[in-house]
């Protein structure tokens, strides 16, 4: 695989690397098999200790225009987001994210906004503590 700021070399990256389609595929909770679309969001992650007593939903990624957030994403917000590094409230490793550089950051937004836009809408991606869960 040739590193560049390609599509190709993005869907390598998401798909394998970095593992994007890892969190934000809903899976069955027991198997950990993959039950929803490729990208499209709704994975749980329940509380932890070092999650102070917050639960999650993986967002959708798709290109989707009213539930995907890659349809409102720049590439610059989107590499700003992963070079910040932090201050972001989810279960991903931002801090080593943070390290991957321009030419892997644009290629994974390349081929993320290539995706086939999947209507599939996380109501919500932060639960605190004793809040309800859909």
């Amino acid at each position: 695989m040739v590193k560049a700021s390609t599509v190709e070399y993005g869907e390598y990256l998401a798909n394998s690397v970095a593992n994007c389609v890892g969190c934000h595929t809903e899976r069955e909770m027991k198997s950990g098999a993959f039950i929803g679309k490729p990208f499209a969001g709704g994975m749980f992650f329940a509380e932890e200790p070092r999650s102070e007593g917050k639960s999650y939903y993986s967002p959708n990624l798709t290109p989707d225009p009213e539930t995907g957030v890659m349809a409102h994403w720049t590439e610059e917000t989107f590499i700003a987001r992963f070079h910040a590094g932090y201050g972001f409230v989810s279960p991903m490793p931002w801090g080593s994210f943070s390290r991957i550089d321009d030419i892997d950051l644009k290629a994974i937004f390349l081929y993320l906004k290539s995706l086939e836009p999947v209507s599939s809408k996380v109501e919500k991606t932060v639960y605190h503590a004793g809040e309800p869960l859909p």
